[in-house]
């Protein structure tokens, strides 16, 4: 696994896997900065997905028709700032991934994620569903 985006969010680290769950170590540098000081959340995001697809493979989780995917990430426990040690980690259960970046540290992750395949769905947020269009036409001012 030496592509590009593999080498942008770990840079020379390798994934450990255990059997069990598959971690990984990253500093939150500046390239990976989106407001000044903080980390953008897609990288976050886009390091759980990493960690998640060896995971996935590890556990073969995945049913033959994975669709439809249902992704869930929770940002806002532990801050995470520019310069931070992070471990992150993904691990394959009852059919979904759960995945977790924690400031090295901090008691709580500074984000997490549930992925859930095929009828497996992740838990939704009625009260932040209500405010996302259901159609573009409904969007004020496009």
């Amino acid at each position: 696994m030496a592509d590009f985006i593999h080498r942008f969010l770990f840079g020379d680290t390798s994934l450990k896997n255990d059997g069990e769950k598959v971690s990984a170590a990253m500093v939150m540098d500046l390239g990976k900065e989106g407001w000044v000081g903080i980390p953008h959340g897609g990288i976050g995001m886009g390091a759980i997905l990493e960690l998640a697809e060896a995971a996935d493979r590890a556990a073969s989780c995945r049913p033959e028709a994975p669709c439809p995917m249902s992704f869930a990430f929770r940002m806002g426990g532990s801050g995470a700032r520019v310069g931070d040690s992070v471990m992150m980690e993904a691990m394959a259960a009852d059919g979904k991934i759960n995945g977790a970046i924690t400031v090295v540290g901090a008691d709580m992750p500074y984000i997490s994620a549930e992925i859930g395949f095929g009828e497996v769905s992740c838990q939704t947020d009625e009260y932040a569903r209500g405010y996302v269009p259901a159609a573009y036409g409904e969007i004020a001012g496009k």
